[in-house]
């Protein structure tokens, strides 16, 4: 029992040297047999195939699967030759292996490396470039064994993408097939370059042709790309490159000018875990880099000793590796959970604003590929949603103005690219607020409370329409319409709805208008019908009303109507002169049909809504494309389009319950419209500088922010420019006309354009461009 528990803390502290951070709950996963390495998942991630030293008589590895439910290790492989870089195909019947099973030295060489390891003869550790190695599928189900290989030389290191119909692997065949002299070569890694076999036509590509060792290829998630590690031509040095498969090209990712090798594409696509000896010749330590090559690499383990061979899982949430990090100071397979999203931060921290805003260089011409990098790099986690005031807006803006420098566009002001506005950030209920049905006071936040985006005021009732759940749904393939408000006039009322949606509906059709059932866009419908307020009714009586209302049911942002929640039990009050009681409408209304509303009258309600509001800077980014270099037009054409979307918040998100979200991307909301302001502002930049094209205005770029919560920032822009009250003819309007692009993106087959009836100049336009 001593001898167990000194173990397992002499484990636990050889563990403890990890980047918990990353890498978490790190624990040993094989013990048995001499010496374990290079696992690797099962698609499903079920299972994970490796080699192992651990077959009596052959002191060589053979594959072995581990099935990760059970524990259970089974064999895989027939005990013969050298066998080495496994891999479980995707259909989990078959897997991928290289052996020399078929050399007819096999057990010879077997005997006489058992001879060599009882004398103590066996030299340090290196890898061995058989010319018998060769790859094979095995079936598991039939234990027939196919080769995939025939050439002679070392085939192997291959893996297999996640269709199933390409092999990635490494080969030296050339070196036998142009009759060198192998015997002058000291090391045969020299001349082992990367092939591609295709398995449904059996056909064979070599990727690369490079002197120095090309090995260690793994696919990305969609077979796209691979990453693999090439050496120097003296075998000293190794660094990361990747190869995009269509187009041949290659990346190199590292450059740390030591041992970097072993590498492997999180699921992700967004970065590569690898193995380097960068902090000592026999101290190998785990790394990630982002895939592009972007920043730099980031260290993600740290002990003296050799760890390597990682992979993942392909959830992406499980890390396999090979370590030393045993009492016996052997190699055996290691796994931990792994923090993706931490990887993530810490590779985005390393990252240049160059890095974030001109990670390519884009054409001149309209190009697709523009559009999406645009709206990938607009999308992306670190820019978080790109909420109003946010860091990640901040980031936003500073990519559209490096773009507007870049085609040289003139700043908005003062060689200033951006507007700050005001704009109203979060709300907090004042105690002052109170609620009086009759004569009998209301307890705030736990029987009723005001929304948080309410206005503020006093009021008093003594009618209200009854509006069932308040939504209103337009009917599509699946489900008709919807409609709380049928034959229900509310204009200058208030309205008392339901919170949630009816019981009776499928969850599918609950999923599907999760978004209608929120506090505020059920005030927002109230509202638009022309409502004074809104009461919801709080069915749920699991929570605090106080609770409710900071919850995602309601919004931080002002809409211009009073509304405040009530709970179940002093909503009845409301209904007491209805024939039937609140709990009985409530099943009625469960059904889910439509069912027409009511008026209740003499209610008697008043009360305050005193809501406080708490401000933040925003930023609108502008740039001037001048018709004339050095002079400003009188009047002048703006092109916007909004580059704020909703950030981390899951207050607007249509999104149900179960679809969690860390944040927004809004690629079309509004991503793609800002992508295409780019665009456009570079394509006539190339117009004007090539003589094809001449402006007759000046032309303001503007991409507003605040557009999520009521137009804030283009309101204020406006505002600033002119007096909206004194505006009564074209000589006192500085702008001419204005084009905005919003949720572009929804072009398939046949463009839509909305406003057209504001000016009896637009027809005319669209029907010349159309023609």
């Amino acid at each position: 029992m001593k001898f167990y528990l000194f173990t397992y803390l002499l484990l636990l502290s050889k563990l403890s040297s990890y980047a918990l951070d990353v890498i978490q709950n790190p624990r040993q996963l094989t013990y048995d047999g001499y010496r374990s390495g290079e696992g690797y998942f099962s698609q499903n991630d079920n299972f994970i195939i490796f080699q192992s030293e651990n077959y009596a008589d052959n002191p060589f590895y053979q594959i072995y699967r581990l099935n990760l439910e059970s524990g259970k290790t089974k064999l895989l492989t027939d005990g013969l030759g050298k066998t080495t870089c496994s891999w479980i195909h995707p259909n989990d019947n078959k897997f991928l292996y290289s052996s020399t099973h078929l050399d007819p030295n096999a057990k010879e060489k077997q005997a006489s490396e058992i001879e060599k390891r009882k004398k103590g003869e066996s030299k340090k550790y290196s890898w061995d470039y058989d010319e018998f190695y060769d790859i094979f599928i095995k079936d598991l189900d039939t234990n027939k064994s196919t080769r995939i290989t025939e050439s002679r030389g070392y085939d192997a290191e291959g893996s297999v993408s996640n269709d199933g119909n390409k092999i990635v692997f490494t080969s030296n065949r050339n070196a036998y097939l142009q009759n060198t002299n192998l015997d002058s070569v000291k090391d045969l890694s020299y001349h082992c370059d990367l092939f591609l076999k295709i398995l449904d036509t059996n056909v064979t590509k070599q990727l690369t042709n490079t002197k120095g060792y090309d090995g260690g290829p793994f696919f990305n998630i969609d077979g796209t790309e691979i990453c693999w590690r090439r050496f120097s031509e003296d075998g000293t040095k190794a660094e990361i490159f990747t190869m995009n498969l269509a187009k041949l090209k290659e990346k190199k990712i590292t450059d740390l000018g030591v041992m970097s090798w072993a590498p492997f594409f999180h699921p992700s696509n967004e970065y590569i875990i690898f193995s380097t000896n960068l902090h000592g010749f026999n101290n190998f330590e785990l790394y990630i880099v982002d895939s592009r090559g972007r920043g730099k690499p980031v260290r993600i383990t740290q002990r003296d000793g050799f760890d390597g061979l990682p992979s993942f899982s392909n959830s992406g949430n499980k890390l396999c590796w090979t370590s030393n990090k045993t009492t016996e100071n052997r190699s055996q397979l290691f796994i931990a959970d792994w923090d993706h999203q931490q990887a993530k931060e810490l590779i985005s921290s390393t990252f240049s604003t160059a890095e974030l805003s001109n990670v390519k260089k884009t054409r001149s011409v309209i190009s697709t590929d523009d559009i999406k990098f645009y709206t990938e790099f607009l999308c992306d986690e670190k820019l978080a949603g790109r909420e109003t005031g946010s860091d990640g807006m901040k980031f936003a803006s500073e990519f559209v103005s490096n773009h507007f420098k870049s085609i040289n566009l003139e700043p908005f002001n003062n060689e200033k690219w951006t507007q700050e506005f005001e704009f109203f950030k979060r709300s907090k209920v004042r105690s002052t607020s109170e609620l009086f049905i009759g004569t009998s006071p209301i307890k705030l936040n736990q029987s009723w409370s005001p929304n948080l985006f309410s206005e503020n005021g006093d009021f008093r009732i003594q009618q209200i329409c009854f509006a069932g759940f308040g939504m209103r749904t337009k009917k599509n393939e699946d489900f008709e319409e919807f409609d709380s408000y049928v034959h229900l006039d509310v204009k200058d009322k208030w309205v008392v709805v339901l919170s949630g949606q009816p019981s009776g509906w499928s969850q599918k059709r609950k999923d599907l208008y999760y978004f209608h059932s929120t506090y505020s866009k059920k005030a927002s419908v109230a509202r638009d019908l022309g409502a004074l307020g809104i009461i919801i009714v709080e069915t749920d009586e699991s929570n605090s009303i106080q609770e409710l209302c900071n919850s995602k049911k309601s919004i931080d942002h002002s809409i211009s109507i009073k509304s405040l929640v009530l709970n179940l039990e002093q909503s009845k009050n409301l209904f007491a002169n209805k024939n039937q009681d609140l709990l009985s409408i409530i099943r009625e209304q469960n059904k889910g049909t439509i069912q027409s509303g009511f008026i209740l009258s003499n209610v008697n309600l008043r009360g305050n809504l005193s809501i406080s509001k708490e401000t933040g800077i925003g930023l609108n980014t502008l740039g001037w494309l001048r018709a004339k270099p050095g002079l400003k037009s009188k009047r002048y054409i703006v092109i916007g389009a909004h580059l704020d979307h909703i950030g981390k918040s899951s207050i607007f998100s249509r999104k149900s319950n179960k679809d969690k979200t860390d944040f927004h991307p809004g690629a079309d909301d509004n991503s793609s419209g800002i992508a295409a302001l780019m665009e456009i502002v570079q394509y006539l930049r190339f117009l004007i500088d090539k003589n094809m094209f001449s402006l007759n205005f000046d032309i303001l770029f503007a991409c507003w922010s605040g557009e999520e919560i009521g137009l804030v920032g283009s309101s204020h822009y406006v505002n600033s420019v002119f007096d909206l009250s004194s505006v009564s003819s074209n000589a006192s309007n500085p702008i001419y006309c204005y084009l905005n692009m919003d949720m572009i993106g929804r072009y398939e087959e046949n463009l839509t354009i909305h406003g057209v009836g504001s000016s009896s100049k637009w027809r005319k336009i669209i029907q010349q461009a159309n023609v």
